[in-house]
């Protein structure tokens, strides 16, 4: 997908925005049980990124406005941080948060091996705690 939008006549920051948000919704097409992975994992991602901006922020003061293209991008700024940014986190996060359980076709629900260790030693636990 980006390399197909990557010759259009835009900056290629829309190109990759586009690209991790039609991998995110083609998993959820393909994988509707990963939604929550995906979307918790955008947001979480988003947070991320938005920390990182706001130290970037903080301790190099104009940095990103001497970095960043900012003519070329919209210029509505959340917080004074690129929107373009914000959005690129957001689909950053959610097109790789489920990348491994689509790829491995690994449900959510399968419990891991630790898992397994945990319930048969609680279920022991239980056992001996309850001689009836």
């Amino acid at each position: 997908m980006f390399a197909v939008l990557l010759p259009l006549p835009w900056n290629p920051i829309y190109a990759g925005i586009a690209s991790l948000l039609t991998g995110a919704a083609s998993t959820l097409l393909c994988r509707p049980d990963l939604t929550r992975n995906t979307l918790s994992g955008g947001v979480l991602m988003l947070l991320l990124y938005v920390v990182f901006l706001l130290g970037l922020r903080l301790l190099w003061p104009g940095y990103i406005e001497a970095v960043w293209n900012l003519p070329e991008l919209i210029p509505w700024r959340p917080g004074g941080l690129p929107l373009e940014e914000l959005l690129f986190g957001f689909g950053f996060g959610m097109y790789w948060s489920s990348a491994y359980e689509h790829i491995t076709w690994r449900r959510n629900d399968e419990p891991t091996p630790h898992a397994v260790e945990l319930d048969t030693n609680s279920t022991r636990l239980q056992n001996a705690a309850d001689p009836g």
